[in-house]
């Protein structure tokens, strides 16, 4: 193992079970919104036959909501999906910083603790 992994797995060891939990949910959300806005993308650019139903974009934007900002973000432009609708090229930066303000907020009222 290298010695950043190394560190890493220390960091980890040492977190409170609370704060562990608080960053599984954080990578969790964050993966589900990648993963939703790739399967939307797919839907989209597929010729639907058989009409598949598409994400509505008030599922997009409540996965964010729930935390899952930033991956909502990196996906928003990875896979250019929603990047001209101003809801979401305005919205989901706006969220990506009210998901990290709660992230701070949550991390150091658990620290007070």
């Amino acid at each position: 193992m290298t010695p950043d992994k190394e560190k890493v797995m220390i960091l980890l060891q040492n977190l409170h079970w609370t704060e562990q939990l608080l960053l599984g949910y954080v990578a969790i959300i964050n993966i589900a919104a990648v993963l939703l806005f790739l399967h939307d993308k797919h839907l989209s650019t597929r010729k639907r036959g058989r009409h598949k139903p598409r994400i509505q974009e008030t599922s997009l934007l409540l996965i964010a909501i729930a935390g899952g900002g930033f991956g909502a973000w990196i996906a928003m432009y990875a896979f250019r999906h929603k990047t001209k609708k101003p809801l979401f090229f305005i919205g989901i930066p706006i969220i990506t910083l009210m998901n990290i303000a709660v992230f701070l907020v949550l991390v150091r009222a658990m620290a007070a603790a």
